[in-house]
């Protein structure tokens, strides 16, 4: 579910909504060569606009994209309930694949409703600050 369909809607988040791509372009720009890399970064969102719409997320309409976003997320939280991981009591491969997602909703920058739906789900975010506090406690990205 998460690989094949909800990964799709965070593309959608960050590629198709305004707001989100206003987010993303930025982190892509300084990659391109400066003269063309304007365009280089808008060519890079048709096709993963085009690729979303080929993949079939992209031939809903953004009301049902979010719903089945926030059906995802509520299968999510269903799945782990009061376990502090997936699997358990010990994390697993499954959880890096599922802290990967969550997170990359909850940490960015952006509101969307797939965004205030995982908020609202208390044991989503404390996995995620589970997840972070024991993988990446220590880390501090470049600036």
């Amino acid at each position: 579910m998460l690989e094949e369909a909800f990964y799709w809607m965070v593309v959608f988040v960050r590629w198709s909504e305004p707001e989100g791509w206003a987010a993303y372009r930025p982190i892509f720009l300084p990659l391109m060569p400066r003269v063309v890399g304007g365009v280089i970064v808008e060519l890079l969102r048709k096709r993963m606009t085009g690729m979303l719409r080929a993949q079939g997320t992209g031939r809903h309409s953004r009301e049902e994209i979010y719903a089945q976003g926030k059906a995802d997320l509520g299968a999510i939280a269903t799945l782990l309930g009061d376990q502090p991981f997936m699997l358990g009591t010990e994390p697993s491969s499954v959880d890096a694949t599922v802290y990967a997602l969550l997170a990359s909703v909850l940490r960015f920058p952006v509101d969307s409703p797939l965004k205030r739906h995982a908020e609202a789900q208390p044991n989503l975010v404390a996995y995620c600050e589970r997840m972070r506090q024991r993988y990446y406690a220590d880390w501090n990205p470049p600036a």
